[in-house]
């Protein structure tokens, strides 16, 4: 189960979507000015918000960022095998090995940034289900965690139509999966 303080939550600034923290705080029965050292776990803040705003507190847990990265990689798996960039490839490639301590960060903003531009230019046999494993790929290699597992979270469901999935059926799998990752 993943922990977060309430005065972490305000130190990474997941304090500014009031209504969510308010609700945190008066589960808690704090205030403003008796936070402290008050624990709450991201599951909890799921039930008591939403995911969405569980997600965005993820931000407060930098420590757990190869496991967070787990969690992009659940994401982008299913569409490996339509990456059709190389660079994109090469990026996918790069984050596994940055997960494993096997690169460094700035060699994983290189490959990114790389495969990122040749997303851009690349426009032959551009169809759209490898513009959006192509896409996973770039999300999976962002350096920052927080954007890594927040763009593969977002584009997961509309990414599972390609399959033929509904989006309200792979949005409800990818919940569950992050839930499962929090619990």
């Amino acid at each position: 189960m993943i922990i977060v303080t309430l005065k972490k939550l305000v130190e990474m600034n997941c304090h500014t979507q009031y209504e969510d923290f308010n609700v945190l705080m008066t589960h808690t029965g704090k205030y403003w000015d008796t936070l402290g050292d008050t624990e709450i776990s991201l599951a909890e803040i799921a039930r008591l918000t939403s995911i969405d705003y569980a997600m965005y507190c993820i931000e407060a847990t930098p420590e757990l960022h190869k496991m967070w990265r787990k969690f992009g990689l659940w994401c982008v798996k299913p569409f490996i095998f339509l990456i059709s960039i190389p660079s994109c490839r090469i990026a996918y490639e790069t984050s596994i090995k940055f997960m494993n301590d096997g690169v460094t960060l700035e060699e994983l903003e290189k490959k990114r940034y790389l495969a990122a531009c040749d997303h851009t230019n690349y426009t032959e046999n551009n169809y759209y289900v490898n513009y959006l494993a192509d896409q996973m790929a770039i999300n999976f290699s962002e350096p920052n965690f927080y954007d890594c597992v927040y763009n593969c979270y977002n584009l997961y469901p509309e990414a599972m139509k390609i399959f033929g999935y509904k989006f309200d059926f792979s949005q409800n799998k990818i919940n569950t999966k992050f839930l499962e990752f929090v619990s």
